[in-house]
């Protein structure tokens, strides 16, 4: 073979070869899908209902109470004061739930027509609060004094104190984490002693002990909100409602029948869906003991109260503040200067530039073989 006739043959070898990785690569990128215009994104918010303190037994109403009242009495030389005070709290449950409302959408839309946005909402640990109170306050005052005549020089006297100060009360709080449907149980223990005498002569001895316990439960259920959404061209708007629950993403379908963008944003979110009952059960012991016949007690307890379940109330949350846009894109428009931002049809997907970008490298090589 002569000298030319090898040149030939290898650049026809090195042309063979150039190809040949080209189409590989080729072949890569067609199984690579191309970058599209469209994004998908989440946005989260922190959300928190507060319900505030209500009745424990039924929907509405605190159940407090309190009532003072004042006694007062002088001849001129004695005189004696009595204060009594009576507070009550007859059963009030409050708290709050916390989490997270997760919305996840594609900010770009081909056409008008429905946009999918889908909902989400996730407890944050340990940041949800369930409190129960029940319970009462009696205080007495006296006050005494003595208004000697200025003759006998001796200085008034003036003496008094709180004589009863009681303040039985069951409470309890318990913390959790949100999640749908999950019923939290909270527990309070009010367990005063009664009772207790003691005979060292005999030796001997007993005692009265009361628990009051109260179990409180708590199931909280789906978020409710509206979805609103504004055209921000010529203002026409519309709205939605959505439910958003911890377990899986529930979406709703938004008419976005007009090109260009849309703003949409959350209100009105709600915890309607809820429910709350309390059992309220007695202990008794009683406990007796001697030196010659040993101890002997008993006890027992039963349920004074069981309430049957109604739903808390929850402040709704009016407006999570700010917006999300979506671009709705006009399959008519002429492609070119001054076309919509978002016109994909006007911008080409990176695998189509790096398919252009090899075809030239590899007619450069060609050359220089």
């Amino acid at each position: 073979m002569s000298h030319q006739q090898q040149e030939r043959h290898g650049t026809r070898k090195g042309l063979w070869r150039i190809p040949l990785l080209i189409q590989v690569l080729c072949l890569l990128l067609l199984l690579i899908p191309g970058a599209s215009w469209a994004t998908f994104l989440e946005e989260s918010w922190i959300t928190r209902f507060e319900a505030p303190a209500q009745s424990m037994w039924s929907a509405g109403g605190t159940g407090d109470f309190a009532e003072t009242e004042g006694y007062n009495w002088s001849d001129g030389t004695f005189s004696a004061s009595l204060g009594v005070s009576f507070s009550a709290n007859a059963g009030t449950v409050s708290g709050n739930v916390e989490g997270l409302l997760t919305t996840s959408y594609d900010d770009y839309l081909s056409a008008p027509g429905d946009a999918y946005v889908e909902f989400q909402y996730s407890g944050i640990s340990n940041e949800s609060q369930l409190s129960t109170r029940l319970g009462a306050n009696v205080k007495i005052d006296m006050n005494f004094g003595v208004d000697f005549p200025w003759y006998t020089f001796i200085p008034d006297v003036n003496v008094g104190g709180t004589l009863l100060n009681s303040n039985p009360i069951l409470q309890g709080t318990t913390d959790f984490t949100y999640a749908y449907d999950q019923q939290i149980k909270g527990t309070a223990v009010f367990a005063p002693t009664i009772g207790s005498l003691g005979f060292d002569a005999v030796v001997a001895g007993v005692n009265v002990d009361l628990k009051v316990t109260q179990d409180a439960y708590f199931t909280p259920e789906d978020i409710e909100g509206v979805l609103h959404y504004t055209h921000l061209e010529t203002g026409t708007s519309g709205f939605t409602s959505f439910h958003a629950y911890d377990y899986a993403w529930n979406g709703v379908s938004v008419p976005l029948d007009l090109p260009g963008y849309w703003a949409l944003s959350l209100t009105d979110l709600s915890l309607e869906d809820n429910s709350f009952y309390t059992d309220i059960g007695l202990e008794a012991g009683i406990g007796m003991w001697a030196s010659i016949l040993g101890e002997v007690g008993f006890s027992f307890g039963f349920d004074a109260y069981r309430d049957n379940p109604f739903a808390l109330s929850f402040d709704p949350m009016e407006n999570l503040g700010g917006s999300f846009l979506v671009y709705v894109d006009d399959p008519n428009a002429d492609p070119g200067p001054g076309s919509a931002p978002h016109d994909v049809a006007s911008v080409p997907e990176p695998g189509t530039l790096l398919l252009l970008a090899l075809g030239f490298v590899s007619l450069s090589a060609a050359r220089r073989q």
